[in-house]
């Protein structure tokens, strides 16, 4: 949903999910598809994110950003600038986009590399590609200008990560222990998480700190699914 305003996002990492009015496919057609990768590199290109990852399906998109003004502003020049130059250069009439948009900030290295691989898979699992580097309009595809993470942003994920594995491990040894089990019992259990995404157990998520990557997936299917 619309994330509530917060200032300067401090350089966090985000990903954001936005649908078109009425989930319609209008990004079916090539023209309005290549303007508004137009426009998303053109933001780009003016300092006002770093774009990781994106991808842009037929009736909404995808992308991983690190934003350098506030979110909310971010999000603004992006529908609000595609939706002015549709309506200038395409001659598109009519409203664009549903005012909200879901926002989830990454926490750590692994849920980066998890809404990556949700990026370049969505086309596949919805038929439009049979590889993810096949699809028109995903970063996946090579030849687009992206950035990496930020340094500020990979030390503090990074340390995130190492102090939520650090929590979860102990958590585990604290369990083993009550149930009378040598710590040698508890090693294997850090790491059977599935890494792929949506395949997490449900008692565990990534690295303590965070839910299950499958209940945040399911929260995006139902945004994507609401009215």
């Amino acid at each position: 949903m619309a994330a509530p305003p917060r200032g300067n996002t401090g350089h966090s990492v985000y990903f954001i999910t936005a649908s078109t009015f009425q989930k319609r496919s209008l990004f079916q057609s090539e023209r309005m598809a290549q303007l508004f990768i137009e426009v998303l590199q053109h933001y780009r290109r003016q300092g006002k994110y770093l774009l990781h990852e994106f991808v842009l399906m037929p009736d909404h998109f995808h992308v991983l950003i690190t934003p350098t003004i506030t979110l909310e502003r971010a999000l603004q020049l992006i529908k609000g600038g595609f939706s002015f130059r549709a309506t200038k250069q395409l001659g598109f009439g009519g409203e664009i986009w549903q005012t909200s948009f879901y926002d989830r900030r990454v926490r750590d290295i692994k849920e980066y590399y998890a809404f990556r691989e949700y990026i370049h898979l969505n086309p596949v699992k919805r038929g439009l590609a049979s590889l993810p580097e096949e699809y028109l309009f995903s970063s996946a595809r090579p030849g687009f200008n992206l950035d990496g993470l930020p340094s500020a942003a990979k030390a503090g994920q990074a340390n995130g990560l190492n102090r939520s594995a650090e929590k979860r491990c102990a958590t585990q040894k604290l369990r083993a222990l009550s149930l009378g089990r040598n710590s040698s019992h508890v090693e294997p259990q850090v790491r059977t998480g599935v890494r792929r995404f949506g395949r997490t157990s449900p008692n565990s998520s990534l690295f303590g700190a965070t839910p299950p990557l499958c209940t945040i997936f399911s929260a995006i299917t139902k945004f994507l699914s609401s009215p």
